[in-house]
């Protein structure tokens, strides 16, 4: 599998070649120029594509000979939407995984405890969840998982072991992080919009056409439109026969580092 040091090696192989031709034959300058822009291509897609895990390793498919998927929310807790999600959540028997922003946790500390007593999993998704995120050093990276990180341990007496980077932006400085910190990243393998569509029947197709084997879908529980299609994509899966699990029962990894 292609990752960033593959290629970047690549790259730089190519340079070199390229360099020790230009000694020989006068080359056009278009080939360096599309070389350049080739790498830049694949490392803005490796960017861009958390599922690629071209900057670090991402789980985002279970096993695909077992009948059983995953569903995930982002961007919580909310007070007014979070324990809907819960109480619907619990009418059908089901643990969901949450990748909580710290500020949220901060905010919500009795409700971030009452989804960790019921049963379910709860993810970083940093701290602030900020639009420039992933123009953060690594050192800033570090600062915002762990804040979350030990916010989540005061409440709990856990500390987070799963990630999940905010709009699935990745690259070299997030990736340093999570491996000093021993982050394991969550991706997903379906992708229902549900914060900015507000479309249910397409939201619904699409689920359906995606749904499979190991397929971990990926919904926010911050508005009440979530809970217009929750129910719906529940039953439509149960219909197919699917079992619920966590994130950490479908990947066999620890939930929580202690």
């Amino acid at each position: 599998m292609l990752n960033y040091k593959k290629s970047t090696i690549i790259f730089l192989a190519g340079c070199m070649i390229v360099l020790i031709f230009s000694f020989t034959f006068q080359l056009p300058v278009i080939i360096y120029f599309f070389w350049i822009l080739l790498y830049l291509i694949v490392v803005t897609y490796g960017v861009i594509k958390l599922n690629a895990s071209f900057f670090m390793p991402v789980l985002f498919k279970g096993n695909r000979n077992s009948k059983m998927i995953a569903l995930t929310f982002d961007d919580g807790p909310n007070i007014n939407v979070t324990p809907k999600v819960l109480n619907l959540l619990q009418s059908h028997n089901i643990k969901a995984t949450f990748f909580c922003i710290g500020s949220n946790i901060h905010d919500n500390k009795a409700l971030i405890l009452e989804i960790h007593q019921r049963g379910h999993i709860i993810g970083n998704h940093t701290y602030s969840h900020s639009n420039t995120f992933d123009t953060f050093p690594t050192s800033k990276v570090k600062q915002e998982l762990k804040e979350t990180e030990e916010l989540f341990f005061t409440i709990t007496g856990k500390r987070m072991h799963l990630f999940r980077p905010p709009f699935g932006i990745t690259n070299p400085h997030i990736a340093k992080a999570i491996s000093l910190l021993d982050y394991k990243t969550i991706g997903w393998s379906i992708r229902t919009f549900d914060a900015v569509s507000g479309n249910k029947k397409k939201i619904l197709k699409k689920v359906s056409n995606q749904l499979q084997n190991g397929s971990i879908i990926l919904l926010h529980d911050v508005n009440d439109y979530v809970l217009e299609i929750l129910e719906d994509i529940i039953l439509l899966a149960k219909n197919q026969g699917y079992d619920f699990i966590t994130i950490d029962q479908m990947f066999s990894v620890e939930a929580y580092k202690n």
